[in-house]
């Protein structure tokens, strides 16, 4: 074949230390802003990105060079780092450590990006930690209780 052709898709799941509330600011969209700047850095694209409670939804296409793990290291280093220089928050940022990543056929990018679209909406009738739980049950991915949330 003569060229490469590729589709990943991935629905990032970051959660700030302490679950802080960190971008009920307004700040918000430039923190967005720069999210999605980082991406368009690594030449991935956002379909979708919200952030609620503590929490941030980022739909991205990732291309073939960047691995999974790779993209949610650069950014949540660089949005903290970013974000600790603008000097937004009193105290210092910090993501939790780890993530959620979970694959999105391009059947369902549709129903991912309103689902992150209405994270508002969505979190006044279920917990973030109800919502966490419900994706690693929808995909499959075994999890031990004690480990999943820090708080």
């Amino acid at each position: 074949m003569a060229n490469s052709y590729t589709q990943v898709n991935m629905h990032y799941v970051f959660v700030a230390k302490e679950r802080s509330d960190y971008f009920n600011t307004k700040h918000k969209g430039d923190i967005l802003s720069y999210m999605v700047g980082i991406a368009r850095s690594l030449k991935c694209f956002v379909h979708a990105i919200e952030a609620v409670q503590g929490h941030m939804h980022l739909l991205v296409s990732l291309k073939p060079n960047v691995s999974v793990s790779e993209f949610a290291k650069i950014v949540k280093a660089s949005t903290s780092k970013h974000l600790n220089e603008t000097g937004y928050y009193p105290c210092r940022f910090e993501w939790q450590e780890g993530y959620g990543a979970f694959s999105v056929s391009q059947s369902n990018m549709a129903m991912v990006i309103e689902y992150i679209k209405n994270q508002e909406e969505h979190h006044r009738q279920h917990s973030f930690k109800e919502e966490f739980r419900a994706f690693l049950k929808k995909y499959e991915i075994p999890f031990d209780e004690k480990y999943l949330f820090k708080e």
